[in-house]
C-alpha cells in the first residue's frame, strides 16, 4: 500500500502458529497531513493474551521515500460499551 511517498508493510508474528490475515481495511483513501491513519484487520484465530507480544505480535513498517523505516505497534481493539457513571466499567457487546 503507498501513502503519499510512503509504503506501508504490515507484519504479523504469530508464536503459536500459523495465522491468516482477512478483513484488511483502511479509514479513508486519502489521507492528510498529520491525519489519523488508520487500518483493521481480522485473524483467523484468538489468542489467550493477545496483549503479549511474546505470543502474537502485530507491527506496521513505514518506508519513507528516503528508504528509512519506521516500526509502529498494532493494537488489540475489543468494541465496548460503557455502563453507568463509573468510566471503570463497560459492558462487551459480544465475543472479540
Amino acid at each position: 500500500m503507498i501513502l503519499s511517498g510512503l509504503c506501508l508493510t504490515a507484519a504479523i508474528v504469530p508464536v503459536l502458529g500459523a495465522t491468516e490475515i482477512s478483513g484488511i481495511g483502511q479509514n479513508s483513501g486519502e489521507v492528510g497531513r498529520y491525519a489519523k491513519f488508520e487500518v483493521s484487520f481480522s485473524l483467523s484465530r484468538t489468542y489467550n493474551d493477545p496483549f503479549d507480544p511474546a505470543i502474537i505480535d502485530a507491527v506496521v513498517i513505514f518506508t519513507r521515500p528516503d528508504l528509512s523505516t519506521v516500526t509502529v505497534p498494532a493494537f488489540y481493539f475489543v468494541p465496548y460499551e460503557v455502563v453507568g457513571t463509573d468510566p471503570e466499567t463497560y459492558s462487551n457487546p459480544g465475543p472479540a
